[in-house]
């Protein structure tokens, strides 16, 4: 039976590791790998917006695309050491049961106070938000390892073509499109659901269309500019 990633995130929060240590690599062991999903789509939430930071697509989207490359080639899922192999910092832990757990009855939700209390339960919402629009649906195909190869093939390519020193504004879809996009394939083969994939198959060709457009227009100015150059020297 499918488990909801917020309700396993919640009972492996409640072990105790057999190292003793309570790490984000563990974690993603764990939820075998979908914990990683999890992270591309939070890492994709800053470009909701029309606009976003400048620089920020650059690393984000470089992290997204490493990671999901180790995906393709059946490599461990896990995060980089000096990240993933340190224990949780104190208090960290009970926060996100904190978040992650349904109140007592009769008693509200646990309001957030500090930026890093803020930070943790922005991530729940966006992940139960995720949980009460995706389900899991036609999977079978979606187990297939060539299905799953091309699912984080795409999620590479879409990271890529986020990661592009290109403005957000006023071509604000070179963040938007491939954020978006990326949001909907990791959600669906976060949570199994294989209805939801296709309509991120739909943006993620838009996407690509997109940008092969864009480079279609900078070729066409540089040939035109080459050309220029060529009869005002040659005039």
């Amino acid at each position: 039976m499918h488990e909801p990633l917020s309700q396993r995130l919640a009972r492996i929060l409640k072990e105790t590791p057999p190292s003793g240590r309570m790490t984000m690599n563990y974690l993603v062991e764990r939820t075998e790998g979908r914990g990683l999903y999890l992270l591309f789509i939070l890492l994709c939430v800053p470009f909701a917006p029309l606009l976003s930071p400048p620089g920020l697509s650059g690393l984000l989207g470089g992290i997204i695309c490493v990671l999901s490359l180790y995906l393709v080639i059946g490599a461990k899922p896990q995060l980089p050491r000096i990240i993933g192999a340190r224990p949780l910092p104190p208090g960290l832990q009970e926060q996100l049961l904190t978040f992650l757990l349904p109140p007592d009855p009769g008693q509200p939700r646990p309001r957030a106070t500090g930026f890093r209390q803020r930070l943790i339960s922005g991530g729940v919402k966006v992940l139960r938000f995720i949980e009460r629009g995706c389900r899991p649906r036609h999977t079978q195909w979606m187990s297939w390892r060539l299905a799953q190869v091309g699912n984080n093939l795409l999620i590479a390519l879409l990271a890529f073509l986020l990661a592009l020193p290109l403005p957000s504004a006023p071509f604000f879809p070179t963040n938007g499109l491939p954020a978006y996009a990326i949001i909907l394939v990791a959600a669906a083969v976060m949570e199994e659901d294989g209805v939801l994939i296709w309509f991120g198959y739909g943006l993620s060709l838009a996407t690509i269309v997109f940008f092969v457009s864009i480079a279609g227009m900078v070729i066409q100015f540089f040939q035109a500019t080459f050309h220029w150059v060529q009869r005002f020297l040659g005039g």
